[in-house]
């Protein structure tokens, strides 16, 4: 699997930080959205439930807090 080291920031603890992180790199956009919409669909190798209710969101709130609660985004 391909990836690559960035600085990215995070938040933490009620401030951002700047750290680095590893990201996929993909040879394509659309081989992007493909991965993420397989990680949606079956969410993570740890809980294959993970963003279940992101998927089920009846609105862009409902998905966005789902999102957040699943540890999608930091």
């Amino acid at each position: 699997e391909n990836s690559q080291v960035l600085t990215t920031k995070e938040y933490v603890n009620g401030k951002w930080i700047t750290t680095k992180g590893r990201f996929k790199v993909y040879s394509s956009w659309s081989e992007s959205i493909k991965d993420h919409t397989k990680l949606m669909i079956n969410g993570t190798d740890y809980n294959s439930q993970n963003y279940q209710a992101v998927t089920q969101a009846s609105d862009y709130n409902e998905a966005a807090k789902a999102l957040q609660e699943a540890h999608y985004a930091t």
